[in-house]
């Protein structure tokens, strides 16, 4: 039942492999626009929380202000304790700034998915990917929460299912049933994580809302529980063999071709099993 195999590990990672390697230009271009965003947000809310703290000084004044309390615990912790208090002062602010910024960041996730399912059909693709469907930001966003909700609370009922019947059972049976549950919340978890795991797929790329797209996911996914968490081992094993790279800057590239080669496995998984 749980091994029914909707798709083919090996052709997804070949298929990965694959359309990375014809599109290397292009990803090269669009990360050095993800880069420069990056950086220019990191920059901005840098600045901005030092302004905050004390408008009458000038930008290069800031920055060496910044440069010292890197050097000086102390220093940390007063500019710590004023940014909070500024933080409560300003929050309206400061909570407008954040949400925008994450809007442009959930805004550039779907454009590498966008980009990816482009690419396996074979469709042209651009830069303008990164902020063109902004209007899906929301509904995948909800879709999101729903699912972090989601293990969240399986993750709570593992942790107080396994201290109650620690506490009540006692000795040594409690334990052993304690982590007989742990096992199972965790199995669980793992469970729902794979059925809902395309419910984003389904508002990118077929524009459901969000209770469609987890219905879909759902339906699509049965049977394949198993499979799926397979696939999600081997990327896992992959992006920790990534981790061990030495070299900074290589390590760093090489992270950035995972996260491309892991939409664009997916990509071809989920493709796959829309096709069963």
């Amino acid at each position: 039942m749980f091994m029914n195999k909707k798709f083919s590990i090996s052709l997804a990672f070949k298929n990965g492999f694959k359309i990375l390697r014809a599109n290397l230009k292009f990803f090269a271009l669009f990360s050095l626009a993800n880069f420069a965003f990056v950086i220019l947000m990191m920059l901005f809310l840098d600045s901005f929380a030092l302004l905050l703290l004390n408008p009458s000084m000038s930008f290069s004044e800031l920055r060496l202000q910044t440069a010292q309390a890197d050097n000086c615990f102390s220093e940390k912790m007063l500019l710590a304790k004023n940014f909070k208090a500024i933080f409560f002062a300003h929050q309206w602010i400061i909570g407008s700034i954040i949400s925008v910024l994450l809007f442009l960041l959930v805004c550039i996730v779907i454009g590498y998915r966008k980009v990816a399912f482009s690419l396996h059909d074979k469709k042209k693709v651009s830069i303008k990917f990164l902020y063109q469907f902004y209007a899906l930001v929301p509904r995948v966003f909800a879709a999101w929460l729903m699912m972090l909700g989601c293990l969240c609370l399986g993750i709570i009922a593992g942790f107080y299912g396994f201290a109650i019947l620690g506490v009540f059972l006692g000795s040594m049976l409690g334990l052993l049933c304690g982590l007989l549950f742990g096992l199972l919340s965790m199995l669980n978890l793992i469970f729902l994580y794979q059925r809902m795991s395309f419910a984003t797929f389904f508002i990118i790329d077929k524009n459901f809302s969000v209770l469609q797209a987890f219905k879909a996911s759902w339906k699509l996914t049965q049977g394949s529980a198993i499979h799926l968490s397979g696939l999600s081992v081997l990327l896992g094993f992959l992006g920790y063999m990534i981790d061990l790279i030495p070299i900074y800057f290589v390590q760093l590239f090489c992270v950035y071709l995972y996260c491309v080669f892991f939409e664009l496995t997916n990509v071809s998984v989920f493709r796959q099993m829309l096709k069963k």
